[in-house]
């Protein structure tokens, strides 16, 4: 039965979501493990993931603005690591074996980069670092999609895991990845991949969490940019070509207003190979139908 007292709990409950955000609680495991190249080539590395269980992907924290999301981050490794999300002014350490409880609340939307930053062996170069998604609530029901941008030099993280100190000075990367994957990995990939209808509003967010300056080029396309945290991109901007630095995150939304199926690939043209292997790397698929 509804009661009067009932309908005012339910209000008082729904005021408050509106004007405090809702809150929700996520675990994510800073694991090392091995990356498994598009060449088959064996990297050690980290990365956060869902769970204790190794996966070369990065966990994604997607949030609507005006949300708080309590963080529990658990150092699954024997060394004490960081955790950082320079945006927010957050800069955590994280005893090996031990965790720390994180609250977010972003006061601003966007695609922010989360790291282990460059301490000790400097694991942010060799995985550990990905996406924080902070969404308009207007868009946080589109189809999206994700592109967390990579680049490493394997020479030197076979240096870094070994405990060496390495010369950035002279960085040649030879390896490039989306989500953790090169392009012979990222076939069929739905989270890279985009996929849709012509006039449908598909957003894409992307993130350079490597050391390479990467130019993202669509095919077919223009992407207006809704988010941007980088001076190379303005915001309400209509390109097909988006500049990305290290740290830099942009949202765009693509309308399709044709069919087709075109490429997306990087116009740091070394970043579409691997390890010597072409077509490698930075490659994705829009498929409009």
């Amino acid at each position: 039965m509804v009661t009067k007292n009932t309908l005012i709990v339910v209000s008082l409950l729904l005021i408050s979501t509106t004007l405090f955000g809702a809150s929700s609680s996520k675990q994510i495991n800073l694991n090392k493990g091995t990356l498994v190249t598009a060449d088959s080539t064996k990297v050690p590395y980290y990365a956060f993931n869902k769970d204790t269980v190794f996966s070369q992907e990065n966990e994604r924290l997607l949030l609507t603005l005006g949300d708080t999301l309590l963080l529990t981050v658990y150092n699954r490794t024997s060394s004490a690591q960081r955790f950082v999300v320079q945006e927010l002014a957050i800069d955590v350490s994280i005893s090996g074996g031990a965790s720390q409880l994180i609250k977010l609340t972003p006061a601003k939307a966007g695609v922010f980069v989360y790291s282990a930053v460059n301490t000790g062996n400097e694991i942010n170069h060799y995985g550990a670092a990905g996406m924080l998604v902070v969404t308009a609530p207007k868009y946080s029901k589109l189809v999206t999609f994700y592109w967390n941008i990579k680049d490493f030099e394997y020479a030197k993280v076979l240096d870094l895991d070994s405990g060496k100190t390495v010369d950035w000075k002279t960085y040649y990367p030879d390896y490039f990845l989306v989500n953790g994957k090169g392009k012979d990995q990222l076939v069929g990939d739905l989270v890279s991949n985009p996929v849709g209808k012509v006039g449908d509003s598909l957003l894409i967010m992307m993130a350079n969490t490597g050391k390479a300056v990467h130019s993202i080029h669509f095919h077919g396309y223009h992407a207006i940019v809704l988010e941007s945290n980088t001076k190379r991109v303005q915001k309400g901007s209509n390109k097909d070509t988006f500049p990305l630095a290290t740290g830099d995150g942009l949202m765009v939304l693509m309308v399709p207003d044709k069919p087709g199926i075109y490429p997306v690939h990087d116009h740091n043209l070394i970043a579409v190979s691997g390890g010597g292997k072409y077509p490698n790397g930075v490659f994705m698929i829009l498929d409009i139908k």
